[in-house]
């Protein structure tokens, strides 16, 4: 991984509020992926539908090139 490694770790509910808290931080966990998804993925769209048409214009660019062989 990169910078920051991932351990397996393990945690004893012994209480209500454990159990309380640890479903807040999965909660929050959650919202943040969910956040990062929402802010991100009009970015990778868009930068798609770019690509696609550069590739587009660069095909229609060099069709008269390449039929003159």
């Amino acid at each position: 991984m990169n910078e920051l490694e991932l351990k397996e770790m393990s945690y004893d509910i012994k209480t209500p509020e454990d159990l309380s808290r640890i479903t807040l931080i999965l909660r929050r966990i959650k919202e943040m992926k969910d956040a990062i998804c929402k802010k991100i993925d009009p970015e990778i769209s868009n930068a798609y539908k770019t690509h696609k048409g550069l590739t587009a214009l660069k095909k229609d660019t060099l069709l008269p090139f390449n039929n003159g062989k």
